[in-house]
């Protein structure tokens, strides 16, 4: 393909899904550093001269803030009280995996294979995991990146069986950590920014208006939950514990709300639906 001399250019090509467009893109890219863009978002104006020079440090991933602006109008800074750190990766497993707020060195993409996987939803925390996991280097700031628009129809407000794909990220990720040589410290901190987003998905389920597909759906995603936080260790760190308590937390929240909503008694692995 050639390529004209211009700052930027179109590749038009069959629509295969985002990963595969991504993936596609990080291939033709030739620049230091490169920042996926979803559909609803928008860049933050001036933003490349406002981060130029934190650029030169040559992070391999730099962590920005955005701004998420509603349907309704309002929008709000994410991050308000980013996490205090510059290089360990450990508390960025908490922060939202959404691609467009960060820069990743493209070298080190490549070297260490990371690319985007073929899931039908959480292509972007698989993504973002595996980069956490091995990366050595690591930048945060509180510019914003971008704006991200709430749209109507997004693949990520799904409610059918697209919700099981978190736990294959999970999966996916993990294992691509763990032949990487992942310490157990970071695992942990992997294990339980998981469990939060599959506790996300529950949530969502106990929305769902088919009570049988929901019902099914609650028990695999519970499963997966427990088993990523009984993984998540023990560290003790005030940060750590209390967000494995509230992760904790919330999951007992949501099996009360199951046992409402799908008819279930007991906890953890013993839940069962009544007749």
């Amino acid at each position: 393909m050639e390529r004209p001399n211009a700052r930027a250019y179109l590749v038009s090509q069959e629509n295969l899904g985002a990963p595969h467009a991504r993936n596609h893109g990080l291939a033709l890219s030739t620049g230091t550093y490169v920042l996926f863009l979803d559909a609803d978002d928008c860049l933050e104006e001036g933003l490349f001269l406002k981060i130029r020079e934190m650029l030169s440090c040559g992070a391999d991933l730099v962590i920005g803030n955005f701004i998420r602006a509603s349907r309704d109008g309002k929008a709000r800074i994410e991050y308000r009280k980013p996490p205090v750190s510059s290089h360990a990766a450990e508390p960025f497993f908490f922060l939202d995996p959404y691609p467009s707020g960060k820069l990743y060195r493209r070298s080190f993409l490549m070297e260490q294979g990371i690319r985007f996987d073929h899931l039908r939803l959480a292509q972007d925390l698989c993504f973002f995991y595996k980069a956490l996991g091995v990366s050595e280097r690591l930048l945060l700031t509180e510019v914003p990146f971008v704006s991200r628009y709430e749209t109507e129809g997004s693949i990520s407000r799904s409610l059918d069986d697209r919700i099981l794909d978190v736990k294959k990220a999970e999966e996916i990720a993990e294992a691509f950590c763990l032949e990487k040589g992942i310490s157990r410290r970071r695992l942990s901190y992997l294990s339980l920014g998981a469990a939060r987003h599959i506790n996300l998905e529950i949530g969502k389920v106990l929305r769902m208006t088919d009570r049988a597909e929901g019902y099914a759906l609650y028990r695999e995603l519970e499963k997966g939950w427990v088993h990523l936080y009984r993984q998540s260790g023990l560290i003790p760190e005030r940060t750590f514990l209390l967000k494995k308590g509230k992760a904790l937390g919330r999951n007992f929240l949501a099996s009360l709300k199951a046992e409402w909503r799908f008819g279930i008694t007991g906890r953890g692995g013993s839940s069962r639906r009544t007749p």
